[in-house]
């Protein structure tokens, strides 16, 4: 009987986290003392004065950080403007992991590997605007 406890604990630890990935905490605001390193999010291509504008960087809607010992980033979405694709690449191996998030969730949880190596985030939002982001691990 104690292994099944053991064994319970266990399945419970390593993956009950990765079953459900998209969090449904519909105030960032709630959340954000538990995001670890913040990732500057940039507005890139769309509307305003684009990345050469240092305004856009205060009124971008998106937040970032790095979480979970560097093996996810969390999004966090200020406005709900629709799906969002998000595409990050690791420059130093080349895995690109994509995923299309519903910013109505407010913090959405996406998996990385947490390789080492430096790391892009693209954006891409339904109203037309694409956001840019970049960290290192």
């Amino acid at each position: 009987m104690k292994r099944f406890y053991i064994f319970l604990l266990l399945i419970t630890l390593f993956f009950v986290p990765f079953l459900h990935s998209e969090s449904h905490v519909k105030n960032p605001s709630e959340a954000i003392e538990y995001a670890t390193d913040s990732i500057p999010i940039i507005d890139h291509y769309g509307g305003g004065g684009g990345n050469n504008d240092p305004e856009n960087i205060g009124n971008v809607p998106i937040g970032c950080s790095l979480s979970n010992f560097g093996t996810s980033l969390t999004f966090y979405f200020y406005s709900d403007f629709g799906y969002v694709s998000v595409r990050v690449v690791n420059l130093t191996s080349g895995e690109t992991v994509s995923r299309l998030l519903d910013s109505q969730l407010g913090i959405v949880d996406f998996p990385i590997s947490g390789e080492s190596g430096f790391y892009h985030i693209y954006i891409n939002a339904q109203n037309g605007h694409s956001y840019f982001g970049q960290f290192a691990i």
